[in-house]
């Protein structure tokens, strides 16, 4: 199972994060948790979607992709508040104040969508 960022050891992997290993593990576990959660939603499997999402992202800590299937998930099921919730745990993990120019425009796209008003509040086009 994955219990956080590959290789995030305090000591013995240092080689690993040399040559790109841990990168390159991390966007394998995003990959394939992106697929499967994508999978799911297609099936309308909110809660296997969410449920392999949030594994994926203790892999990959605010990583967009995953936080964008997260917020589909709970849009599916009209979870606003949830939505939101997620929103403002990506901007953390991003440590970010301005979602409009720290975010891809997918994310904001999806966010604006979601919540029938952009993030700032207004009314969304």
């Amino acid at each position: 199972g994955v219990a956080g960022r590959p290789f995030d050891v305090k000591r013995g992997y240092s080689w690993v994060h040399a040559n790109g290993l841990a990168s390159y593990a991390e966007a394998l576990v995003t990959d394939a948790v992106h697929a499967l959660a994508a999978a799911c939603l297609e099936r309308s499997d909110v809660d296997e979607a969410l449920r392999v999402t949030t594994i994926g992202l203790r892999a990959s800590p605010g990583n967009e992709i995953l936080y964008r299937d997260l917020i589909t998930a709970h849009d599916q099921v009209g979870d606003i508040r949830a939505v939101r919730n997620a929103m403002r745990d990506l901007l953390e993990s991003l440590e970010s104040a301005d979602p409009y120019s720290d975010l891809q425009p997918e994310t904001l796209a999806l966010c604006d969508r979601a919540l029938g008003r952009t993030i700032d509040g207004s009314a969304a086009r």
